[in-house]
């Protein structure tokens, strides 16, 4: 007797899961990014010094935390990390939506820095995995259009949604990563899975070997001392701004009323601007800035970080709503313009053979960065004010340009010695 079987549903390709998982959390995360911090300040009713130590503590999480996730991804499965992570920001982010209050989200923020940690790093290599380098380059193209794409999306639905009920667009962010996770378990392939190497491994001793190799490496070369440091004051200005220039819109300025809609709809028009003039500016630096030649670069960023600096204090000091609004986009497009310049002047000044090393030092420099800012920029909005907190913040940016005049001169030295 024989029986007839119904034929398997064959899986989602690998590169058609991973564009759904790029798309889906950049349009999950603006979901609750564009307005957490105004949650926090009023559902939660947090302070400024409240709201950052949250971050530090979210910071410090992902810190303490890479490395010991890391092994689940290396050892395990790139798979399984990415659902973990994923299922964790999501159940992290519906508490939070449920039961606001410090306690809570203290809880949820150390979930969620566990969760990204989780994540990092484990999805490229997943992909990598299983359709290879050559194929995996190209998904990393198209996944930046999707997530720009997506992510423009999910601020106009997280003020729609806020505009109904502020915790509306948190509980719908926890619910949809949640589903999220589930469509993951059932649908995304892991056939190129290898563990790797023990030697090959992230462990907490390779991450104290990298931080001594790092600072070995930087003596050899003490132009890399300044540009490092300015790394660190760059991290320091941004974790204060990103934390409270939401709650400076709302407590010291007068959103203009736009009809039936709810006032908080202006962050979402500020997040689309600041997008579209991103790219705007980044197709200039494209067209005229030579990236490949030191000096240029470097003068290049010092523009930038200039009038970013500039622009913090006039957003922090104006009670006008037009310049505030004017001076955001710009420190937000000129942020997003940043990082490719100054990623490509890092690259200039390190060799081939030790450049892995010290960018991973970069990176543990900035998050060190961040982690510092928080309790003191913190301290000083809730003693003395959101506007001087976020001055602050900005005044942090004045001392790169100290540091930039030092490269300036060093680097001309620097460049005859590589030639």
């Amino acid at each position: 007797m024989s029986t007839i079987g119904y034929p398997r549903r064959p899986r989602p390709d690998a590169p058609l899961i991973y564009l759904i998982l790029e798309g889906a959390t950049s349009l999950v995360f603006q979901l609750m990014l564009t307005i957490y911090v105004v949650f926090y300040a009023t559902a939660a009713a947090l302070d400024p010094l409240q709201i950052m130590l949250l971050g530090t503590v979210f910071e410090a999480t992902i810190f303490l935390f890479e490395v010991p996730t890391g092994i689940v991804a290396d050892v395990y499965s790139r798979r399984l990390s990415i659902i973990i992570g994923v299922g964790l920001i999501g159940v992290s982010w519906l508490l939070i939506g449920l039961l606001p209050s410090f306690v809570t989200i203290l809880i949820s923020e150390i979930m969620s820095g566990i969760g990204a940690t989780f994540m990092s790093g484990a999805t490229e290599a997943w992909i990598t995995d299983e359709i290879g380098a050559e194929r995996a380059n190209k998904a990393f193209v198209r996944a930046a259009q999707v997530r720009t794409i997506c992510g423009m999306f999910g601020i106009v639905l997280s003020v729609l949604l806020a505009s109904i009920h502020l915790s509306a667009p948190v509980i719908t962010a926890g619910i949809s990563l949640i589903g999220l996770t589930i469509f993951l378990l059932i649908a995304m392939p892991e056939n190129g899975f290898r563990r790797t190497p023990q030697t090959e491994r992230s462990t907490w001793h390779t991450l104290a070997d990298t931080f001594r190799e790092g600072l070995r490496l930087i003596k050899l070369s003490p132009v890399l001392i300044p540009i490092l440091a300015i790394t660190a004051l760059f991290a320091f200005h941004t974790e204060g701004f990103d934390h409270l220039w939401q709650i400076h819109f709302l407590d010291n300025l007068t959103l203009p009323s736009l009809g039936t809609f709810d006032p908080i709809v202006w962050f979402g028009i500020l997040g689309i601007g600041a997008n579209l003039l991103s790219l705007v500016l980044n197709e200039i630096v494209r067209r005229r800035v030579n990236l490949n030649d030191h000096e240029k670069t470097a003068r290049a960023l010092r523009l930038v970080y200039g009038v970013l600096m500039v622009s913090i204090l006039v957003f922090a000091l104006t009670t006008n709503f037009t310049l505030a609004f004017a001076a955001y986009l710009l420190i937000a497009a000129l942020r997003n313009v940043s990082e490719p310049i100054n990623a490509a002047w890092f690259n200039q000044n390190v060799d081939s053979r030790i450049r892995a090393t010290l960018f991973s030092m970069r990176g543990q420099i900035n998050s060190l960065g961040e982690i510092i800012a928080g309790p003191p920029i913190g301290a000083i909005g809730k003693f003395f004010s959101v506007r001087a907190a976020l001055a602050a913040s900005g005044a942090v940016l004045s001392l790169t340009l100290l540091l930039f005049a030092f490269v300036l001169r060093r680097q001309p030295a620097l460049q005859a010695v590589e030639e």
